[in-house]
């Protein structure tokens, strides 16, 4: 986006899925060679990291080419489905479908790896495979995604764990309902955006960090008191 013109257009799905597979594997394997490899670890280095990348991110912005080229920056880091075209469309037209079914491949290894490790290995499930390659394919779609929309908050953290509360924790459902859920969310917020306070316009992350942030507090705060 900095560079602007037609490399803006080409480059930013490369580049957004190489600094989503960049992030994901340099937190993974910081956690994995530190002593401790709970959750604490992985979210203080993920902490870390993006405060890194916001400083780099800074550096990009302060130094667009023009005001039209500022101004599209940050319309695309607050998120938005605004001016979006077919153009934008056929861009993620394959990789979205593509990685949803190559992740419905791994429903069964998910589903016994909730057992832990040491279980699903006895059962036959390469875990380390598993995970590095589910890594992957959440990176892709993850940056794929970011790429056309912007940055939009809440959507991949609220979606999964309402499903999981409301059908349980079977991948085969979980994941292609959790991306259709996730869908319904985002058009539906980008639809609010439109309409609540029209004329006046409101982006789509907007919306959804008002209605996520709640909703994701409350789903921690309920696991939290359903955890003996």
């Amino acid at each position: 986006m900095v560079l602007g013109g037609l490399a803006a257009l080409l480059l930013l799905p490369a580049a957004a899925f190489a600094g989503a597979l960049i992030t994901v594997v340099a937190i993974y394997a910081i956690a994995a060679t530190g002593r401790g490899r709970g959750m604490a670890t992985v979210l203080l280095v993920g902490i870390a990291l993006n405060a890194l990348l916001g400083a780099v991110v800074s550096a990009l912005v302060a130094n667009a080419l023009d005001e039209q080229s500022l101004r599209g920056i940050v319309f695309w880091l607050q998120g938005d489905l605004d001016a979006r075209t077919w153009q934008h469309v056929s861009l993620v037209l394959l990789p979205v479908p593509v990685g949803i079914a190559a992740t419905l491949v791994f429903a069964r290894d998910l589903n016994v790896m909730l057992l832990g490790d040491d279980a699903a290995r006895t059962s036959g499930v390469n875990v380390a495979r598993a995970r590095h390659v589910l890594l992957v394919l959440a990176s892709l779609l993850t940056g794929v995604a970011v790429a056309v929309s912007g940055v939009i908050g809440f959507v991949g953290l609220v979606a999964p764990h309402v499903i999981r509360l409301v059908a349980g924790p079977d991948h085969r459902l979980l994941l292609p309902a959790a991306a259709l859920l996730g869908a319904i969310f985002l058009v539906s917020a980008d639809t609010a955006a439109r309409l609540l306070l029209a004329p006046v316009t409101l982006q789509a992350g907007v919306i959804t960090a008002f209605v996520g942030a709640p909703v994701f507090l409350l789903l921690v705060l309920w696991s939290r008191r359903s955890t003996p």
